[in-house]
């Protein structure tokens, strides 16, 4: 082959690349970025599309503030098939799915458009992810996976235990306790996290509202100087979940009496079991487990 002939080929080799790189739909300033980064609201909206082999996704960006109804915009290299939509909340919960069929317009980008509704998240920062699905053999192929900011959201609940006197005015059954509800502020609301139990505590620890008093709660806690040390959770030989939680010496300071003991033990296993999938719980004082909470 001759020297003209191999530079001509590069020469058209280079050419098409380039016009290739002109067809794809963005413009100066936006980098393409098939990695997959954290949610968060420190991004300006508009910095980055996302992009991954076949599936281009345009609107929305890397964390880009979105709300209900969202539309989603692209492109996809592929001319049969189905794209699909999936929005999760930062704790990795489906919240809504949609799809799209894919319609050959010849040329070499096809584009597609999508409109999804979601329930308001209990979490500000989410993902959505984009993927593309052939055929079922083929399975999943081109995944994207962006960081989205929800535009509105709510705050996630937990429940904390107190007796009552309402329910329960003779105290005939010290053990039993009665929920109320909190909102809490966390990132990470995975089941029984560590955070979400700590939350939790701490509002047991601050004690009943006033409306809470007015409607018959109580606590057994001491009202005040209470500090949790650390929480633990763990999984046994026996592969079930266990949560442990230290607390400091005022825990039982001045404690006496057998209800109250048992009411303290309630209120605090009772919370921290409202989250599924916890089989117990161990509760320490400086570390020690045995000869606390004395009657």
């Amino acid at each position: 082959m001759s020297i003209k002939i191999v530079f001509r080929s590069i020469l058209l080799a280079g050419l098409a690349l380039i016009l290739t790189a002109c067809s794809l739909p963005f413009w100066p300033g936006r980098e393409a970025d098939d990695r997959t980064t954290s949610p968060s609201t420190n991004v300006t909206p508009g910095e980055v599309a996302v992009i991954n082999s076949d599936v281009i996704v345009t609107s929305p960006l890397s964390n880009e503030t979105i709300k209900s109804p969202l539309t989603i915009q692209g492109r996809t290299q592929l001319d049969t098939g189905t794209i699909f939509f999936v929005i999760k909340d930062v704790a990795e919960q489906v919240m809504a799915t949609s799809s799209v069929s894919i319609l050959d317009t010849g040329s070499n980008w096809n584009p597609y458009t999508a409109t999804i509704e979601f329930p308001p998240p209990m979490s500000q920062a989410g993902w959505l992810e984009v993927y593309s699905l052939q055929t079922q053999a083929e399975g999943l192929r081109d995944v994207v996976r962006l960081p989205v900011v929800f535009e509105q959201f709510k705050s996630p609940t937990v429940k904390i235990y107190f007796q009552n006197t309402e329910g329960d005015p003779n105290f005939t059954d010290c053990s039993i306790v009665y929920p109320v509800e909190r909102e809490v502020t966390v990132t990470d609301q995975t089941n029984f996290s560590s955070q979400l139990v700590n939350a939790a505590l701490n509002n047991l620890i601050a004690g009943p509202t006033e409306t809470d008093k007015k409607n018959g709660f109580i606590s057994q806690l001491p009202a005040e100087g209470i500090r949790i040390q650390k929480i633990e959770v763990a999984q046994d030989a026996a592969g079930k979940n266990i949560i442990r939680v230290d607390f400091n010496q005022t825990l039982q300071t001045g404690v006496a009496g057998s209800c109250r003991v048992t009411g303290i033990r309630a209120q605090i296993t009772q919370t921290i079991k409202q989250f599924p999938g916890v089989d117990d719980v161990v509760i320490s004082i400086d570390g020690k487990t045995e000869d606390i909470l004395q009657p």
